[in-house]
C-alpha cells in the first residue's frame, strides 16, 4: 500500500492538472482537531513528514485509512450523544464561525474556484460566496423562530391537554458535495445541518481538488473540530463513509452517484436528500419579451460554462415567434461579446472525461446536432467551449441523451404550448422547468400541467438565490429540498408532542375494561 492509501480523511494534489497529482496530503479536520488523540497525531505528523522525503515509498500503515474515518464519524456521534449541539449558542457560533471563514478567505477561495473551474472572482464571490453568506444571514436572523415549539390544535377528545410540535436534531449527518458549485454544495447545505443542531462529516469533491484543499484547512480552523469534519478523497472515501449509519445523507451529484448514495443508505434505513439534475426545459410562448427571454437563457448558459445543474437544457419556442426569437438571440450574443468571449473571466469544462462528452455532441453531423445558431467555438487543450446555440436540433441528437451540463443550448420549434408540454412530460421530470410568456392562463396552464422540482417564470436559475422557497427534485431530478426553513426541516425532526392532564378526575373508566355494552356505546358515540 502506498502513502497515497494509508493516510487518512484527505489525500488531494494542489497542482493544476489532477491527472498529474503527486501524493499530497491535507491534513484532514479529525486529525488536526482535538477531538483527535496525542498519539494519533504525532503518527500523523510522522507520515506528514515522510511524506515530504517520500513520494510513492511503501510503508507499513499502522492505521488504515477506513479506520481513521471510522473514528472520525465515532468522535461525531460521541458528540452528538452530548446533545451540545442543540444549544443555540453553541448553533450561532458555529454559523458565525462560517461567516468568518467566508469574509477572511475570499481571496483564497477565489484562487482555488480559478484553479478548478477557471472561473473568475467575481462569478465565485456572487454565485458561492454571498449565497452561503446569505443562507447564513437568514439562518442567524430566524434561528429561534425555526427552533421554537409549534403549537397544535388538540381535539376534543384529548381534552384537557396541550399539543406542539417540536423541531429536534437529527444527530449526525452527512454531506456530499460536488464539483461545479463546492463551497455552495458544502458550506451552503452545512449552514442548515448545524442550524438544525447536528454534527456533519462534509464530503468534498475530489474532481475540485484545490477547492476541497482550502476547505479542509479552514473547517477545523473555523468550526468545532468535535462536530464537524471535512473528508477529501475519492470515491474510495465516499464509500467508507456510506458503510456507517448516519441521520441523514445529503447528497448533490448526478443521477448515477445519487443510486448509488440510495442503495447505501438504505442498508441503514437512513433518509435522504438527492439533489440531482435532469434536462431542465424552457418555453417561449408567442407572447414573451423575446429580449428579456435571450438575455436570461445566453447568461445563464454563461455562468460557469454552463456547468450548472438548474441551467435551461433545451428551449421549445412557438414557431410564430421562431425566426424573431432567433435574431434576438444574435444580438444579445454580439451585446454580450462584442469582441468574442473573454476568455480570461469565461470558466472551463472541469475536465478532459466532460470535454470530451460535450465534443462528441458538437461534432455530431449537423442533420443532427442542428445549425450553430451562435457560439460553436472551442478548444480541446483549454477545455474551452464558447456558449453556443443550436437550433434544428433532432429529438434524437446525442445533446438529447442526457444532462448537457455544459455551454450548449439546443433549441426546438413547436406549434403550441400544448406540444411543448407533451415534450417536457414524454421525459423524465427535470430539476427545474422555466417559461417565458405574459399569458395568466398560458403560465397557469404550463404550472399546472408540468412536474417539475421548481419552476420558474420569466427567469432562469434565479429561483436557487431565493431561499424563501425550497429548492429540490422530484422523480429522476431528486428526493427532498433545502435551502433556508426548508433546509432546517430536512435536518430536523419535527417530534410530536401530547401533554395530558394527570388529574384522575379527568381519567374516566370509560376508557379502561371490562367494556360493558354500555362503555362500548358510549365509546363509539363519542371517540
Amino acid at each position: 500500500m502506498t502513502l497515497w492509501r494509508i493516510l487518512s480523511l484527505g489525500i488531494i494534489s494542489g497542482v493544476r492538472d489532477q491527472a498529474q497529482a503527486s501524493p499530497a496530503l491535507v491534513l484532514s479536520s479529525f486529525v488536526r482537531s482535538r477531538a483527535a488523540s496525542p498519539s494519533l497525531r504525532r503518527e500523523f505528523n510522522l507520515q506528514r513528514m515522510a511524506a515530504s522525503s517520500l513520494k510513492e515509498t511503501e510503508i507499513a500503515p499502522s492505521e488504515s485509512e477506513a479506520s481513521l474515518l471510522n473514528r472520525a464519524v465515532a468522535t461525531l456521534q460521541a458528540t452528538a450523544a452530548t446533545r451540545k449541539t442543540h444549544d443555540l449558542a453553541w448553533r450561532r457560533e458555529q454559523l458565525q464561525g462560517i461567516q468568518k471563514l467566508l469574509n477572511d478567505n475570499k481571496e483564497a477561495i477565489a484562487n482555488a474556484a480559478h484553479d478548478d473551474l477557471h472561473r473568475s472572482a467575481f462569478e465565485t464571490h456572487l454565485s458561492e460566496v454571498r449565497t452561503v453568506e446569505i443562507e447564513v444571514s437568514q439562518a442567524l436572523a430566524n434561528l429561534a423562530t425555526w427552533t421554537a415549539d409549534v403549537p397544535a390544535s388538540a381535539s376534543y377528545r384529548q381534552m384537557p391537554s396541550s399539543a406542539f410540535v417540536r423541531p429536534e436534531p437529527l444527530g449526525t449527518v452527512l454531506i456530499i458535495g460536488a464539483w461545479n458549485y463546492p463551497i455552495v454544495v458544502t458550506l451552503g447545505v452545512l449552514v442548515s445541518a448545524l442550524a438544525a443542531g447536528n454534527c456533519a462529516v462534509v464530503k468534498a469533491s475530489e474532481i475540485a481538488p484545490a477547492t476541497a484543499a482550502v476547505l479542509a484547512e479552514l473547517v477545523p480552523k473555523y468550526l468545532d473540530p468535535e462536530a464537524v469534519a471535512l473528508v477529501t478523497g475519492g470515491p474510495d472515501a465516499s464509500q467508507s463513509l456510506l458503510k456507517h449509519r448516519f441521520d441523514h445523507i445529503f447528497f448533490t451529484g448526478s443521477e448515477r452517484v445519487g443510486r448509488l448514495v440510495y442503495a447505501a443508505a438504505a442498508e441503514h434505513l437512513t433518509p435522504v436528500t438527492l439533489e440531482l439534475g435532469g434536462k431542465s426545459p424552457t418555453i417561449v410562448d408567442a407572447t414573451a419579451n423575446l429580449k428579456v427571454a435571450a438575455r436570461r437563457l445566453l447568461w445563464a448558459k454563461n455562468l460557469n460554462c454552463g456547468q450548472v445543474c438548474i441551467a435551461p437544457d433545451y428551449v421549445l419556442v412557438e414557431k410564430s415567434v421562431a425566426e424573431d426569437f432567433y435574431a434576438q438571440l444574435e444580438r444579445t450574443y454580439a451585446d454580450f461579446f462584442p469582441e468574442g468571449v473573454d476568455k480570461e473571466e469565461y470558466g472551463r469544462i472541469v475536465n478532459d472525461r466532460n470535454m470530451e462528452r460535450l465534443l462528441l455532441m458538437l461534432e455530431e453531423e449537423e442533420a443532427i446536432r442542428g445549425k450553430i445558431l451562435v457560439g460553436g467555438e472551442w478548444n480541446r487543450e483549454e477545455r474551452y467551449i464558447s456558449p453556443t446555440i443550436l437550433v434544428g436540433t433532432s429529438p434524437k441528437a446525442k445533446v438529447m441523451e442526457e444532462e448537457i451540463f455544459g455551454p450548449i443550448l439546443p433549441i426546438f420549434e413547436v406549434e403550441n404550448q400544448e406540444e411543448a408540454q407533451a415534450f417536457i412530460n414524454a421525459r423524465p421530470k427535470p430539476l427545474a422547468a422555466y417559461m417565458f410568456s405574459t399569458s395568466s392562463k398560458a403560465i397557469e396552464q404550463f404550472l399546472s400541467s408540468t412536474s417539475s422540482g421548481n419552476a420558474v417564470i420569466n427567469d432562469v436559475v434565479m429561483h436557487f438565490a431565493e431561499g424563501a422557497l425550497p429548492f429540490g427534485g422530484v422523480g429522476n431530478s431528486g428526493i427532498g429540498c433545502g435551502h433556508g426553513y426548508h433546509g432546517f426541516q430536512t435536518f430536523s425532526h419535527m417530534k410530536g408532542v401530547l401533554h395530558k392532564s394527570s388529574r384522575s378526575m379527568f381519567d374516566p373508566p370509560i376508557r379502561y375494561p371490562p367494556y360493558s355494552e354500555k362503555k362500548k356505546w358510549l365509546m363509539k358515540k363519542f371517540i
